[in-house]
């Protein structure tokens, strides 16, 4: 299953352009869809009952979800937290919510670069899949919100496979410069240049060699860095910078 899958089954709905009044605790939110060329929806999302699943460690508060296209799953979405609600559900950092604020604030803060690809890049919702590379990091600011956005590969847990397509998509996470909310957007990216799968095009060589046992760590971590080569090759290109066109119309009032 997708990665992108099980971000759209905790994320959003979005519109084509417009605001939408919620409860005291949300925002208004506001956007320009015709940049992406598909019809959005948006609404308030009640806070998610927490249960043992193993299969998540977020259960996001009650918050704005915003989704683009009809198609299932959506191609992209944004989610707008209030940050104080993510902290009191996560009191004591158990689930990694805090860890993920505080990094990027400091991200921000120092807006450092150029970051190594394999470091981890503060992302909400937590998932069940681990974020192993990020490439292609631009800050973004506009009015009202700042963060950085990049491409982002995330794979099942204990596995070991070089990237398809399926698994790296396109992210913002940012804060309200009151620092009362957190948006995360993620967008499902053609990304032409990675093969289909991990057994697709160059990936079946890196395959054979770690289902042969050879230094498959050592073979891995070299995949994911010529991944990151490639990606960081897309910095400006119109894929990614229609979507941070997009970001830039988004307001919080």
């Amino acid at each position: 299953m997708r990665t992108f899958r099980r971000i759209a089954a905790l994320s959003l709905v979005l519109t084509l352009s417009g605001a939408l009044a919620t409860s005291p605790a949300l925002p208004h939110l506001a956007f320009d869809a015709r940049l992406l060329g598909l019809g959005s929806s948006i609404k308030a999302v009640e806070a998610q009952k927490r249960e043992n699943t193993g299969f998540t460690r977020f259960f996001p508060p009650h918050h704005l979800e915003a989704l683009f296209g009809t198609a299932n799953p959506p191609v992209g979405g944004l989610d707008v937290y209030p940050v104080a609600d993510l902290l009191a559900r996560d009191p004591r950092g158990q689930d990694g919510v805090r860890d993920q604020i505080e990094m990027l604030r400091a991200l921000l803060k120092t807006r450092r670069g150029p970051l190594t690809p394999l470091d981890q890049m503060p992302f909400l919702p937590r998932l069940y899949e681990g974020q192993v590379l990020h490439a292609a990091v631009q800050y973004l600011d506009f009015p009202g919100v700042r963060g950085v956005r990049f491409l982002a590969g995330f794979i099942s847990p204990g596995e070991v496979a070089p990237l398809g397509r399926r698994n790296v998509f396109y992210t913002f996470q940012g804060l309200s410069n009151d620092g009362k909310y957190y948006l995360s957007f993620q967008y499902s990216v053609a990304l032409r240049e990675l093969p289909v799968d991990a057994y697709a095009g160059a990936n079946r060589r890196v395959m054979d060699a770690l289902l042969a046992g050879k230094d498959a760590g050592a073979e891995w971590k070299a995949s994911l860095m010529r991944t990151a080569q490639l990606l960081n090759a897309l910095q400006n290109n119109p894929r990614l910078t229609r979507l941070d066109a997009f970001l830039r119309t988004v307001r919080l009032n």
